[in-house]
C-alpha cells in the first residue's frame, strides 16, 4: 500500500500590533483562526484545517468536497501570503510580525 504524504497547505501569519492578537489564515482553504500568541493561533488553525477536510472527505459535507477543496482565499490575502514570501525569499527579511510558512494535514487523521 502506498504511503499517503500529507496535504500541504498555504498560510500565513500576522500580528496586529495594536491588539497584540495573532491572525493566521490558509489561503488554500480560506479559513482563519486568531489568538494571543503565534504558535497558539497556528494549532487553531491546523485544528479547523484537519476538521474541515475531515468533513469534506468523509463527513456529512462529502458530497460537496469538490466545493469545499476549491475555496480559495480573497485576492488581497493571496497577494499578501505571496508579498511575504519573496519578502522572505529574495530580501531575507523575516519579520516579527508576519510570515508565510506552510502547514501540513495528514490524510490518515480522516481515512
Amino acid at each position: 500500500m502506498p504511503k499517503k504524504l500529507p496535504l500541504q497547505f498555504r498560510c500565513y501569519a500576522k500580528l496586529d500590533k495594536s491588539s497584540g492578537q495573532w491572525s493566521v489564515v490558509c489561503i488554500d482553504l480560506s479559513l482563519a483562526a486568531q489568538a494571543d500568541s503565534f504558535q497558539e493561533a497556528k494549532i487553531k488553525l491546523h485544528a479547523m484545517m484537519a476538521e474541515y477536510l475531515e468533513d469534506a472527505f468523509v463527513g456529512q459535507d462529502r458530497k460537496h468536497a469538490s466545493m469545499l477543496l476549491s475555496r480559495k482565499a480573497p485576492v488581497g490575502q493571496i497577494l499578501y501570503y505571496y508579498f511575504l514570501r519573496i519578502k522572505t525569499r529574495f530580501l531575507g527579511r523575516q519579520s516579527l510580525a508576519s510570515r508565510p510558512f506552510r502547514d501540513h494535514v495528514s490524510p490518515t487523521a480522516f481515512a
